[in-house]
């Protein structure tokens, strides 16, 4: 491990933990940063290079003062380390209370914790996901809709799912908890959806309205607007100046990969996270399917309006429905996936809201 990365917090090597028999007695718990410094030193993984062997654990805190008061996230992991896809010595994971230092934090201790949480986007992304449910509901339904009230938590989901992660869902009140949880990977969505189709990410504001609707909280409450920073940061490539060749809007272009690569248009939403402005109505490659030819692309783009205030009533007319797509029968535009449009007046004016009747992914 570089000096760089041991002042970010540490990896936990998954098969010293796994095999440490200390923590197989009677009462034992999860150890915190410092007392696998001061003790456990094995587990500090010393080469977590980015590659599939990094796990990256999404967890509740079960108690206040204790992430896993009953000892069941610790046997999951452990079963984790048993389990025959994670024997090797070169696989390791991040859980906080293991890898950053915990409070009270004193001099250098703070750095490193601060150091881990401004990395954290950069750590989630680069590593599989595994998720720890707690039982907290009636069902396995409830629970993980739960664990997505809990704003850290449907953070690094986001993060994991939009950087094409799988999780794997190891749930409290399953025993046979790795099958169970690989039975429960039926699609991508199965933990949470992809943040695109679920609210515009135009600016970390809308954001954090929509994160506070759907009763998404933190415990500590300041962390949800820096946590919509970060998640902004994440789905936001913004352009260091305008697109590389010129865009005409409303008509068939002919673009190669390469140029249609650059706008960086995301195939759930087609929306460009370089140009906000940019949305691609259609495309379909010139030639149909045929692989003996040149890959081309025939695409039309439309330019699209910044998204409006939100709850407020803007005079309009036709035109400005159709400029943004509104659908005036079901209330909804493409180019702003979770927002409801109200049309008032015959069509003369219309308000935006968020969308809060779909449940918390």
């Amino acid at each position: 491990m570089s000096p760089d990365q041991v002042d970010q917090g540490q990896f936990i090597n998954l098969k010293a933990f796994t095999e440490c028999r200390t923590l197989r007695l009677e009462g034992a718990r999860l150890p915190d940063w410092r007392t696998i410094r001061a003790s456990y030193p094995e587990f500090i993984h010393r080469a977590p290079e980015p590659t599939r062997h990094r796990l990256f654990i999404t967890h509740r805190w079960d108690a206040n003062d204790h992430p896993d008061p009953t000892g069941w996230q610790m046997k999951a992991l452990r079963q984790l380390g048993e389990h025959y896809n994670y024997q090797s010595p070169e696989f390791c994971f991040w859980y906080d209370y293991m890898s950053l230092p915990q409070k009270p934090r004193e001099g250098m201790e703070k750095k490193i914790f601060a150091r881990g949480l401004d990395n954290l986007r950069r750590t989630v992304a680069e590593c599989e996901n595994v998720a720890l449910i707690s039982r907290t509901g009636e069902d396995s339904t409830q629970d993980l809709s739960a664990m997505r009230k809990r704003g850290w938590i449907i953070f690094e989901l986001f993060i994991a799912r939009n950087n094409i992660k799988l999780p794997l869902p190891l749930y409290e009140r399953h025993e046979h908890r790795i099958q169970f949880g690989r039975d429960e990977q039926s699609s991508w969505d199965a933990v949470i959806k992809d943040v695109a189709t679920l609210v515009p990410f135009d600016s970390p504001e809308i954001l954090l309205t929509w994160f506070e609707r759907r009763g998404i909280r933190c415990t500590n409450g300041s962390d949800l607007r820096r946590l919509c920073k970060l998640l902004h940061r994440e789905l936001v490539s913004p352009s260091a100046g305008p697109p590389p060749f010129e865009i005409k809007f409303g008509v068939e272009m002919r673009l190669t990969q390469q140029q249609l690569n650059t706008l960086k248009i995301l195939e759930v939403s087609r929306q460009s996270i370089a140009y906000p402005h940019i949305f691609l109505k259609d495309i379909r490659r010139e030639g149909g399917h045929r692989l003996d030819l040149p890959l081309v692309w025939i695409a039309t783009f439309l330019r699209r309006p910044p998204i409006p205030p939100l709850d407020t009533w803007i005079n309009c007319g036709s035109s400005e429905l159709q400029a943004r797509l509104i659908d005036v029968e079901t209330s909804r535009s493409p180019m702003y996936p979770g927002i409801i449009f109200e049309i008032g007046d015959g069509g003369q004016r219309f308000r935006a809201t968020l969308d809060t009747g779909l449940s918390s992914e």
